[in-house]
């Protein structure tokens, strides 16, 4: 009942953000991928680099954003009190938007970055020999890659993610803005004590803690949203 709900009143809303992400991909794969080939016909270059590097840094980008909207409905006095007085626990509002925005939106940002690279290739398809290094390429599958190792750029983006969730219940205006200057300043900070004390391994992390931060972190964030959607 609450799950449907929810889809029901933001089902604009999602669509509306799908979209966007969909139109990026694509005008960010023509420009930074395909117009490249089209200036180099003859030239046998694999554009694979170039198409998975956009679609980590899109990633990233529509992942935080995606945190950063999350529990908007207690940031306007109008919807705050709807919000707050709906018959389900605040667990079950939490999990539901953790479900929406963090846990299905990889999802749906790899199959509508699958779709681009597809449209993509059946519009330039009048030049054969320029998408024969696109056509083959599975965003899904590269991106797994990257999953491997001890430095895992799929746990990473959760880490990230997970401090624009702590930004989205914190703040009530421009979270993402604050979150983001807040996660530069520090980057900032640790980057310069590293460099006084000789120690670059201080910025090294590995896959067990990206997890535990994580973890802490979305529990944090519901604490965080627990005081936050209360009438008083």
């Amino acid at each position: 009942m609450a799950f449907s709900k929810f889809i029901h009143e933001n089902a604009r809303r999602l669509l509306y953000y799908a979209a966007l992400m969909f139109a990026t991909m694509l005008l960010s794969y023509l420009i930074f991928a395909i117009i490249p080939i089209l200036s180099r016909p003859q030239s046998n270059l694999n554009y694979t680099t170039e198409i998975m590097q956009i679609t980590i840094f899109l990633l990233f980008v529509f992942g935080c954003l995606s945190a950063s909207i999350m529990f908007r409905e207690l940031r306007n006095r109008r919807t705050r009190i709807a919000y707050i007085c709906f018959p389900t626990t605040k667990f079950e509002k939490y999990i539901i938007e953790w479900f929406v925005y963090v846990l299905l939106f990889p999802f749906i940002f790899l199959l509508l970055s699958e779709l681009s690279v597809k449209l993509l290739v059946a519009i330039l398809h009048f030049s054969v020999e320029s998408t024969k290094s696109i056509e083959n390429i599975s965003v899904t599958k590269k991106l797994i890659e990257f999953t491997k190792g001890e430095n895992s750029v799929f746990l990473f983006f959760l880490t990230v993610q997970s401090c624009f969730m702590i930004g989205s219940t914190y703040w009530r205006k421009f979270p993402f803005i604050k979150t983001f200057l807040c996660i530069v300043g520090i980057s900032i900070a640790l980057f310069f004590y590293a460099l006084q004390a000789k120690n670059q391994d201080i910025l090294i992390a590995y896959n067990y803690v990206y997890v535990i931060f994580t973890l802490i972190a979305w529990a944090l964030s519901y604490i965080i949203f627990r005081r936050k959607a209360t009438l008083i």
